[in-house]
């Protein structure tokens, strides 16, 4: 946030309409100093946000083993964004940041994706001790969807969201896959993944009446010469595996953890 310093007021000084003045035998005082910090309006937030609950996962294993793998039983998600309004429209207007860029840890690589589907590695911590263990490989799946429509158009479209790297503000940058053919491609199955994830993500959903396309496309949601609305999540899926790979072999029961920090900011 920015701040503006407005005034210094210097006491005794001629900021506060009083001479200066020289003090015979003068033992000192107190010098100061004050003024009045402004706060820049934040522009409106037109998304919402919600992080997946933490999943139990316990595992069996051999106490020579330094590989355990976690059967992912039932979809794990993990980060879910709507839009706030009810009527699920975002209007821009100069100075919107409607664009939400997510940074996912773990060498989450969107320009490696395929159909949405990336591997993380996070540390795995001994949660006694605080102290690492080994290495957790998972594979993360992400997918956006997006309605736009322009202001003098009579129809809409309706799209799986890809977000290059063209110099453009991008909605959901980092967050998908930076390639058309990397990501979901259609409405229908990002919808899938939507609704899997996070049941109530595409509550605010406007389709504005549109068309669906066969292929993922790039969006600026900040473009003002049109209305838009989205959805997105994230999350492991179920069928696909965890691997911990251990430092060294455990000797006994151990309970873990592995923390995913993920970013959100908005351009």
């Amino acid at each position: 946030m920015k701040k503006t310093l407005l005034a210094v007021a210097l006491a005794a000084s001629a900021l506060s309409g009083q001479a200066l003045a020289w003090t015979n035998g003068s033992t000192g005082g107190s010098f100061e100093l004050g003024g009045t910090f402004i706060a820049e309006a934040l522009p409106t937030q037109v998304w919402e946000a919600e992080l997946g609950q933490s999943p139990v996962l316990d595992a069996d294993f051999n106490n020579k083993d330094t590989t355990v793998i976690i059967p992912v039983m039932a979809d794990i998600p993990v980060l879910g964004m709507r839009v706030a309004d009810t009527g699920g429209l975002i209007q821009p207007v100069t100075g919107s940041t409607n664009n939400p860029e997510i940074k996912y840890s773990g060498g989450y690589d969107v320009a490696a994706l395929s159909n949405g589907v990336g591997s993380v590695m996070l540390d795995v911590i001994d949660a006694g001790s605080n102290t690492k263990i080994g290495t957790l490989e998972a594979k993360l799946t992400t997918a956006a969807l997006g309605s736009q429509k322009n202001n003098t158009a009579t129809t809409a479209a309706v799209r799986s969201i890809f977000a290059d790297n063209a110099g453009n503000p991008r909605v959901f940058k980092n967050g998908v896959s930076s390639t058309a053919g990397g990501a979901i491609q259609t409405p229908s199955e990002v919808k899938a993944l939507i609704t899997k994830m996070f049941p109530d993500a595409l509550t605010n959903f406007n389709d504005q009446s549109g068309t669906e396309a066969s292929v993922a496309q790039a969006q600026n949601f900040n473009i003002s010469t049109a209305t838009h609305s989205g959805a997105y999540a994230s999350g492991i899926e179920s069928g696909s595996d965890i691997t911990i790979s251990l430092d060294t072999p455990l000797s006994a029961d151990t309970k873990w953890k592995a923390s995913f920090p993920i970013i959100i900011s908005y351009l």
